[in-house]
């Protein structure tokens, strides 16, 4: 862990904070690390206008999307995608079939 990732956990006052180092270069929707359906893959390009993923959006959809689920803190400028990335990771968890909320 570096300095920075230990003084934010120390800052947090949490033990179980877990800090990522991001290798995975995510290129276009539907890149298989995403595992985004071809339905909400169409509606993200052609009703939302996003084009291809945002920095934020390449490292913060997998792990929103993918179990096991943890807490995410992430960190960006304004307009760079995180309410999106937050979205867009949460819609790919919701199970279709399922009638009830």
């Amino acid at each position: 862990m570096d300095s920075t990732a230990a003084a934010d956990e120390e800052a947090l006052g949490k033990k179980n904070v877990i800090t990522y180092n991001f290798i995975t270069e995510v290129k276009s929707w539907d890149d298989e690390d995403f595992k985004i359906d071809a339905d909400l893959q169409k509606g993200i390009q052609e009703d939302l206008g996003y084009s291809n993923p945002s920095s934020i959006q390449k490292h913060t959809i997998p792990m929103i999307a993918s179990a096991p689920f943890k807490n995410l803190i992430a960190q960006s400028k304004n307009g760079s995608g995180k309410t999106g990335a937050f979205m867009i990771g949460s819609a790919t968890r919701i199970d279709r079939a399922e009638k009830a909320i």
